[in-house]
């Protein structure tokens, strides 16, 4: 069979586990060619970051794509969700499938506004927040809230469009805001993540990951991430209630993530995106079932195993060079490095995942790091 995978983001990870299903040929679609170094039977075709439906249609055609999978790199792909979306309903796939999102989940996971808008209609625990047409309504906006606030384009890529304001002198000097906004208030608290898969036979999740204490940067991979956190009773029925939500009502299909972070012992749902996000490292290392795995399992047919936390991880952020403790005692670490399937990794300071059997021994490992390894933008890090 003839797989398609739409993007380059961890392709390499895709390539692996779908060779291990027998896929005759695999064609990385996308605006950037990885296909060097991925072994015999890699084939590239160019799609344009800005492609449209027919564009898609007629790659799909020329190459008799039997299985289409997603991979789409946050920075410059992911508006192509819903443009996949959409070209799915146009064409048969026969037995095989495009496993891609619906578009009304495509839409409403593209669109900060939108996605606004619909969680106030479902009653769903997103941060207190307006939508504004223009400055004067966001200057209302962040007054009546009360700075700070977290200011939102609708569509926008990671660690851009967004502005954190302190008070009208910021919004008069945030550059590039594109109306409509979503203006809501700051939140406190601590942030967590979940990866999901969902197809037909449900919704898998892996364990959840704790990005730390929010901050103004909100640059969750700045922080120390760690997994499997465990939730507030209260705060876990609630997220239950918002996946179920989700699924029941926009029926996602294939992978997506939620940024959410507790404040006062609520739930605040921040952001859903269409695909996995940074933490598909700790949850293979975590579980032992790589998230694009089972998204390769599920897109030819198969059931993925259900995912449960087996060890301990943590990524760190580490000064380059930084001395760190031998590993031993059920530990082991490494150096994320960028990659072609993975360039926004950050070169400024090195992301290491530490992986441990027990939180005693990942504790112990982290003491022992000296006080200047950590990175220096990261001083909550160490908390």
């Amino acid at each position: 069979m003839d797989v398609a995978i739409m993007g380059h983001y961890r392709a390499d990870r895709l390539v692996t586990a779908l060779r291990r299903h027998a896929a005759e040929r695999i064609w990385l679609c996308g605006p950037t060619d990885v296909s060097a170094g991925m072994g015999p039977g890699i084939r590239y075709r160019h799609l344009a970051a800005g492609a449209g439906v027919d564009d898609v249609l007629a790659l799909w055609a020329s190459i008799g794509a039997q299985v289409v999978v997603p991979s789409l790199y946050p920075l410059e792909q992911e508006q192509l969700l819903h443009t996949l979306a959409t070209a799915a309903q146009r064409v048969p796939f026969g037995s095989r499938h495009a496993h891609v999102h619906p578009p009304a989940f495509a839409e409403a996971v593209s669109d900060k506004v939108l996605f606004h808008r619909l969680a106030l209609d479902r009653g769903w625990p997103v941060p207190e927040g307006i939508v504004c047409e223009d400055r004067a309504q966001a200057a209302v906006a962040l007054k009546e809230l009360g700075p700070p606030v977290m200011v939102k384009t609708g569509r926008s890529v990671p660690w851009q469009g967004r502005w954190y304001l302190t008070g009208p002198d910021d919004l008069g000097a945030a550059d590039g805001m594109v109306f409509p906004v979503v203006v809501q208030r700051v939140c406190r608290g601590e942030e967590f993540g979940v990866e999901l898969l969902t197809d037909r036979g449900g919704t898998l999740r892996w364990p959840i990951a704790s990005f730390g204490p929010l901050d103004e940067r909100c640059m969750p991979g700045w922080r120390m991430r760690v997994m499997p956190a465990g939730l507030p009773t209260a705060v876990r029925r609630g997220l239950d209630a918002f996946i179920a939500d989700v699924t029941d009502m926009l029926a996602p299909c294939g992978a997506w993530q939620i940024d959410m972070a507790v404040e006062a012992g609520e739930l605040r749902v921040l952001e859903v995106n269409g695909r996995f996000g940074g933490m598909a490292h700790l949850s293979r290392a975590v579980t032992g079932h790589d998230p694009y795995q089972a998204l390769a399992t599920a897109a030819l047919g198969g059931e993925p195993p259900a995912p449960t936390a087996v060890r301990v991880a943590a990524e760190l952020p580490l000064r380059a060079g930084a001395n760190v403790p031998e590993a031993g005692d059920g530990v082991r670490a490494e150096v994320e490095r960028p990659s072609p399937t993975e360039p926004c990794l950050p070169t400024h300071f090195h992301r290491t995942l530490v992986v441990a059997d027990d939180r005693a021994a990942l504790a112990r490992w982290i003491r022992a790091l000296p006080g200047n390894a950590w990175a220096d933008h990261v001083p909550l890090s160490r908390g």
